[in-house]
């Protein structure tokens, strides 16, 4: 008998086993898997059995084309609804018996079944009672309550941890992961009561829904008898009483009030797979990430992979570790406050300016809520000590004593003499704790950094740990990432020669002062964003050799962000394994921790439960913050508004182009940032698709299905040929958009077209008659697990000696490949042969959440094509353009003219400037900031006319109110400032008029001359020197950049 299986929750050993020796022949498919279905499979075919997959969003459809099939049996209630069965109710209804209770005896029943139905043998019984929820032994003994079996298995530990798992893990014996985490806890001495539960009630056949088996296995009189629960069940309670499925159960949760934590596992990949994959759930994020996340489930630990499809294999070291947080998060929940040590962590803006940006944090007062939360932690018996004031004294205490890293004006041998050294840590000490730590990692530690004890706040052979006390919590600057020494150089930024470069020693030591010496109970991180979340390492499902997996230990990691900024906040859940603790965005002002939030973050630091809450920004309606923010629900971007907007802008930069060069262009670079998912919705994906000529295919409840071509009747005008260039929080954060992207370049690609209607045909058949490899490359990228770049470090170390450094930096680490079925790998050729194409670079910013100087990001991206094009040789004019997205549609102007409306709303604008001296030191390195944004920009684009920059000079140097706000406040701001205008001139990239250059200079001198009698003479700082140290001076990044000069001269030779 051969049977048709669809869903892949029915291809289990077990089945396959059962049907094998019953002598039938099993065919199985994913339920969407209906393209490999042939006629012939259908006509051979007795029976069917069709279930769903996770993720499916739909009931299943193609019916019809299972009608040849005699016998079909749907399993599910939305399957059963869609009248899909062939069999009468109550047939049907014993065929799902079978399943749904499972066992080896009820599978071989349902198989009689069929062969009853099929050819009259004889009727098998009814299903075997086999329980659909319990408390279950690793030795086979069933439990219905957890006093009992604690008293008769689990008895003597001082806690205990619920592990909740699905029926079908138990029937089919696939508990590997769960008995590696079950030992790996009884080790520690903490109990576990493993439970499992099919998750859907039905009160028919005695099945819980998982609410009921929580209460029933893991609570006493409606309290939990467990400290947290790990939770391998997708989804929860169904909705109801108008809550979603994933409010009802994050309600549940709040009400256990203890932490819910879902590691991850993959269905599809083996242990050896994952470890060699950079992103090993990049195809499946949604599933794995984004459920969880809606309902606040935390601490996305990989644990095991795939041995056959659906049994799973534990990886040892990994439940290990998970073991390590939950007893952290249990050491939170049992400590009494007075005894709770914590660190907490403000950011270091390095390549800004460390002295200038102490605590930037987007959006928010750092030190002023850092105040807020010490005295909230002292009103709650932890033991603080004496709280300063208020902010300003607190970043006072910071700047007199020194108590961060070195930079350009701050030498390790001033800290340690101005009182900011918390711990000088002897290099056999750090040698000791930096063992523990993987071979691979430390040979990579070693191979960038040297020997221990590295280059970096080393003094004495010691490594310096800054930052400050107040009784039993830390307060530091994180540490200096991918740079050492007092200065600002290509030749110590090691993040640019190699962007994979591991933290330095200092780095590291500092989180193990933290954890080993200090005996931190938690991390608290402090303000968007730091850089523990940006570290190398997978993009998610981390491994030990990743380095935040590496600095974040077993400590649980609370982490105080942006609400708007939710990308980056999904990048820090997943790879640093952090609540998330939201706080409010303004526009204008720096936000102060309020006590909604502040008690959200104490909540957690009690190891409860923090709720979770949608993200977002004011400029877009309230947002409930002091929330575990999620992102969006991925597969309804875009949405249908979004990409109403995206493609009227498509058409309104093709129309403005052909006015303007009398031709369409054939080839547009796009930029894609994260930020433009969750505040637009997909503009930018929008704009994408529309260029291509393709829309998505929505459902009634805006869910995405897939990608269609629009008729080249109805798009009357060519597809553009696009190249996309993403960033790395967006590739890491959203995958399933780059797929597809990717889906909408393969359409094109594939349309029956003449290459005058098709430029991505045209430009195909061209590399064919020329000899080339077709190459369907669009979508580039930094390599996998990097996240800067590069052309933005070396502006900001002045590492660069002519635009055609900048070009090859550019091109070096933007010419990676993504897509459905491409992971990052490195294709210059491609990246180039796209740039010698093209003739128009665009992107799209939401000024209702931004203001175009905020960031230089997409500026130096569009920069640096134009930069590499010139390089190249290529002579064809490339248009720059901007969309601007507001209330009212999305205009698109030139790149200047969006740069130069900015530089009107901002910098010279009286309120805007007013506004920044109300807010003092932070005020001045806003200011500071912006005028780097604007060097940048200048560098690159040279957007800006000399009288503008002329006028910025006179306004922020030379005004001699600004000037003393400026030096009164923040004078390492003012000294950046103006040096960045004297370098803008050195360059060329700036003609001022003489008497502003005049001043200009004798202003810098004065300046400079007022920090260094500030100094205190010891150690060697590079000060305002502007130090260019070429890359061929630098073994390391000479050799990292030799292939692709290299491969860059092969491609000249080949295309001239």
């Amino acid at each position: 008998m051969k049977i048709l299986l669809i869903g892949n929750d029915l291809d289990t050993p077990q089945m396959r086993a059962v049907l094998a020796a019953e002598g039938c022949s099993a065919q199985f498919l994913p339920s969407h898997g209906f393209d490999q279905l042939s006629k012939d499979m259908l006509l051979a075919a007795d029976a069917a059995l069709v279930a769903r997959d996770h993720g499916d969003h739909e009931p299943f459809e193609p019916g019809k084309r299972l009608s040849p099939i005699p016998l079909i049996a749907a399993i599910g209630a939305e399957n059963i609804a869609a009248g899909i069965s062939s069999l009468n109710a109550e047939e049907n209804a014993l065929c799902n018996a079978y399943i749904l209770s499972g066992g080896e005896e009820n599978l071989r029943r349902l198989a009689r079944f069929f062969k009853h139905k099929r050819y009259g043998v004889p009727v098998p019984p009814p299903p075997e009672a086999v329980p659909f929820d319990s408390i279950y032994t690793l030795s086979g003994a069933l439990y219905q309550d957890a006093v009992t079996y604690i008293e008769e298995c689990e008895a003597g530990y001082a806690a205990y941890v619920g592990v909740l798992s699905y029926r079908t893990r138990w029937q089919g014996n696939d508990l590997a992961v769960e008995c590696a985490l079950k030992a790996a806890l009884n080790r520690r001495g903490i109990g576990v009561i493993n439970a499992f539960s099919t998750g859907n009630p039905d009160p028919g056949l005695g099945c819980l829904s998982m609410e009921q088996a929580i209460k029933q296995f893991f609570t006493k009189d409606e309290k939990p008898l467990i400290e947290l629960l790990v939770n391998f069940l997708f989804f929860g309670t169904a909705e109801g009483d108008g809550e979603s499925l994933f409010e009802r159960t994050a309600n549940l949760y709040a009400r256990l009030q203890i932490p819910i934590l879902r590691p991850v596992q993959s269905n599809y990949l083996t242990n050896e797979q994952w470890m060699s994959a950079p992103a090993p759930f990049r195809q499946d994020a949604a599933l794995n990430f984004d459920i969880s996340e809606l309902q606040g489930m935390i601490e996305p630990v990989f644990l095991g992979g795939s041995v056959n499809r659906r049994m799973h294999e534990a990886v040892q070291e990994r439940a290990e570790k998970l073991a390590g947080r939950i007893a952290g998060w249990i050491a939170l929940r049992k400590k009494a406050n007075a005894d709770k040590k914590l660190a907490i962590f403000l950011n270091n803006a390095v390549c800004s300016g460390v002295e200038a940006t102490l605590g930037k944090a987007t959006g928010l007062n750092a030190f002023e809520s850092a105040v807020c939360v010490l005295k909230r932690l002292a009103e709650e018996g932890y033991a603080v000590g004496n709280i300063p004031k208020d902010g300003e004294a607190l970043r006072a205490q910071f700047l007199e004593r020194k108590a961060y890293s070195d930079f350009r004006w701050t030498s390790a041998e001033d800290i340690a003499a101005s009182g900011g050294v918390l711990y000088a840590m002897p290099a056999e000490e750090y040698a000791r704790l930096y063992a523990r730590i993987p071979e691979g990692a430390r040979a990579r530690m070693e191979e960038t950094w040297g020997s221990l004890p590295g280059e970096a706040m080393v003094l004495g052979g010691k490594i310096l740990i800054t930052g400050m006390r107040f009784g039993n919590v830390l307060l530091l600057i994180q540490p200096k990432r991918g740079c050492y020494g007092a200065k600002c150089t290509g030749e110590v930024c090691k993040i640019l020669q190699d962007p994979a470069c591991p933290p330095t020693h200092q780095y590291l030591a500092t989180y193990f002062y933290a954890a080993d010496c200090f005996g931190a109970d938690a991390w608290v991180h402090f303000g968007t964003h730091g850089s523990l979340e940006f570290l190398p390492g997978k993009a998610n499902g981390l491994g030990e050799e990743c380095f935040p997996d590496i600095a974040v230990g077993e400590k649980p990691n609370l982490y105080v962000y942006n609400a708007a900024c939710i990308g980056s906040a999904m990048l820090a859940k997943r790879r640093s394994y952090a609540v998330i603790i939201d706080h409010a965005s303004k526009q204008e002002e720096l936000h102060v921790l309020d006590g909604v939030e502040t008690g959200a973050l104490l909540r957690g630091l009690s190891g409860c439960f923090v709720r979770p809450g949608a993200g977002g920004s004011e400029a877009d309606g309230p947002v409930e913050t002091g929330r575990n923010l999620y992102g969006v629900e991925i597969d309804r971007i875009p949405t249908m508004d979004a990409y109403a907007r995206g493609t009227d802008a498509a058409e309104a930069l093709i129309t403005r182009y052909f006015a303007e060069e009398g031709r369409y262009p054939e080839q547009i670079a796009l930029n894609m940032i994260s930020l433009d998912i969750p505040r637009t919705k997909g503009e930018q994906f929008a704009l994408f698709l529309g260029l291509v000529g393709v829309r998505p295919v929505w459902n009634g409840r805006g869910t995405v299905l897939g990608m269609e071509l629009i008729p080249a009747s109805e798009l009357k005008r060519p597809r553009m040929d696009v190249t996309v260039h993403i960033s790395g929080v967006l590739r890491d954060t959203w995958p399933g958009i780059l797929a597809r992207m990717d889906e909408a370049i393969l359409l094109a690609a594939a349309a029956d077209e003449p290459p005058h209607a098709n430029y991505i045909v045209k430009h195909l058949h061209a590399a064919s008659m020329n000899g080339k490899k077709p190459c369907i490359a669009r979508i580039f990228g930094g390599a996998p697990g990097t996240y800067s770049n590069s052309i933005g470090l070396a502006l900001k170390a002045s590492a660069w000696q002519n635009e055609n450094d900048l070009a090859r930096y550019f091109m070096d680490s933007s010419s990676y490949v993504y897509g459905k079925d491409k992971h990052g790998e490195k294709n210059l050729s491609a990246f180039l042969e796209g740039i010698k194409r093209t003739d128009v670079t665009c992107d799209i910013v939401s000024l209702r959440h931004t203001d175009a100087l905020n960031s230089s990001y997409s500026a130096r991206v569009q920069g640096g094509y134009a930069l590499a094009a010139k390089s190249l040789g290529m002579k064809r004019r490339m248009r720059n353009y901007m969309g601007e997205s507001t209330e009212n549609g999305i205009d698109v102007k030139t790149l200047k003219e969006h740069l130069d409306d900015g530089v009107g709303q901002t910098l010279l604008s009286e309120a805007w400037k007013k506004k920044r001296m109300q807010q003092g030191y932070d005020g001045a390195a806003d200011i500071m900031c912006r005028m780097q944004n604007v060097f940048e920009m200048q560098c690159v684009n040279q957007t800006f006319s000399s009288e503008t920059l002329d006028t910025l000079a006179q306004q922020y140097v030379l005004d001699a109110q600004m000037h003393d706000f400026m030096r009164e406040n923040n004078p390492f701001a003012a000294e950046e400032t103006a040096r960045r205008f004297l370098e803008l001139e050195s360059r060329g990239k700036w003609q001022p008029a003489p008497e502003v250059l005049s001043k200009l200079q004798k202003v810098y001198l004065k300046t400079e001359a007022s920090m260094e009698d500030g100094l205190c003479g010891r150690g060697e700082i590079q000060g305002g020197n502007v130090e260019v140290v070429p890359d061929g001076t630098i073994a390391q990044w000479k050799k990292r950049l030799q292939s692709t000069d290299e491969e860059i001269e092969r491609w000249k030779k080949q295309s001239s």
